[in-house]
């Protein structure tokens, strides 16, 4: 979804979007592989104008259903995003076609737009990325799989013996 930024009113603009009015809100839905159709999603967000510069705040509350990182376990997960992001114009270099940001835009939460427009859904999807934790565990004491008969250790340990050989860090213990 395009937004003009000479569009957004002086006292800024609210977007709740729902599946059914605005198609770009199940764009940007898809990128979670978890997400259940019919699970809770919701987006609060705000646009404010200050000249050219524009100021995006809000949060998405968004209900997944990942699969443990170490015992493939699926399990609910209730995020809650802060969105918080200043837009500003894309500076071009004089004499030149190539444009160079700022050492303060590149931090996280700056994005340059061009030709008085960003896309919405590209610059929600780009702060959903950074924000979605890599590793997701079903809980923070998860004690994973068995290595060798693969059995979930949450539910008990299994039959196998324990290997006699030890840490495979031990020899550089010794040295």
């Amino acid at each position: 979804m395009k937004i003009k930024v000479h569009d957004i009113p002086e006292e800024g603009v609210t977007y709740h979007p729902s599946f059914k009015h605005d198609p770009w809100f199940g764009e940007l839905v898809k990128i979670f592989d978890d997400y259940r159709a019919g699970d809770p999603v919701s987006l609060e967000l705000q646009l404010l104008k200050t000249y050219d510069h524009v100021l995006m705040s809000g949060r998405l509350a968004i209900s997944l259903y990942p699969a443990c990182a170490r015992c493939l376990e699926g399990f609910t997960q209730d995020c809650v995003i802060p969105i918080r992001v200043h837009l500003s114009p894309a500076l071009k270099i004089p004499g030149g076609n190539a444009k160079e940001e700022p050492d303060e835009m590149e931090d996280e939460g700056f994005f340059p737009y061009e030709h008085d427009e960003f896309d919405l859904v590209e610059v929600l999807r780009e702060i959903l990325y950074l924000e979605m934790p890599l590793r997701r565990l079903c809980r923070e004491d998860c004690a994973g799989l068995c290595p060798r008969c693969g059995k979930n250790l949450n539910q008990g340990a299994c039959g196998c013996k324990p290997s006699g050989t030890g840490s495979p860090w031990q020899a550089l213990k010794n040295l």
